[in-house]
């Protein structure tokens, strides 16, 4: 991969006092041993605990952080997209700070971009039979046609696709990423999983979380309809 290369990390949050520091100081530790530009942004979405001043302490110390922040929650779609438009790189990586992503993990991610793919999804397979019937329904919708799956604790996008897609894209919430790849599949771009280890499995979907998660993806499925897409 040639130095010049930037790679971006974009982290959105809300109420995540507990978590962010662990994970920015991991993401520093692995990102010392690269041998390419980096960057992490923040996007704290509203949070009413001390997230925002605890990145600020950071920023004192690793310049490559950035810090977006919102007075009051605007849904997570919001956050990634302000985050993606915030960020430099050639490459753009989402990191979900849910779920405690084993940061050594993105090596393989990176092994495929430097193939030159365009999106790469780092999935983590349905641990539960609500996970595993919501990764059925997207499927069934054609949102995420040939995937093995519907949870992507990584996801990176090369510039050209955040600059053409993230655009058009308009869910706000947790499923953004679900637009966003049938967009990308719509454009034929090359989309490529590779399976990621957690530091702890996604806590139980509960059926009223099913039912949400079912609702938004069918209103999502709607508007792609729409535009026959």
């Amino acid at each position: 991969m040639p130095k010049r290369e930037t790679l971006s990390i974009v982290l959105p949050i809300h109420n995540q006092a507990h978590q962010i520091p662990l994970t920015l100081m991991e993401l520093d530790r692995f990102f010392a041993e690269q041998k390419f530009n980096w960057e992490v942004v923040v996007v704290n979405d509203g949070s009413d605990d001390n997230s925002k001043e605890i990145v600020k302490r950071f920023i004192k110390l690793v310049r490559r952080i950035k810090l977006v922040s919102n007075e009051r929650s605007r849904g997570w779609g919001i956050a990634v997209k302000q985050g993606m438009q915030v960020a430099k790189g050639e490459w753009r990586i989402i990191l979900s700070t849910d779920q405690l992503v084993d940061i050594n993990e993105l090596e393989k991610v990176l092994a495929l971009f430097k193939k030159k793919t365009q999106v790469v999804l780092g999935y983590q397979q349905p641990h539960t039979f609500n996970s595993f019937i919501f990764t059925t329904w997207c499927k069934v919708l054609f949102l995420i046609k040939g995937l093995k799956s519907a949870v992507w604790p990584i996801q990176c996008y090369r510039s050209e696709v955040v600059e053409r897609i993230f655009p058009i894209a308009k869910s706000r919430g947790k499923r953004f990423d679900l637009e966003v790849l049938a967009l990308s599949q719509k454009m034929k771009y090359q989309i490529k999983e590779v399976g990621v280890t957690c530091k702890k499995k996604r806590d139980r979907i509960s059926l009223i979380d099913c039912y949400r998660a079912f609702s938004q993806t069918f209103k999502i499925r709607r508007k792609l309809w729409n535009n026959n897409i």
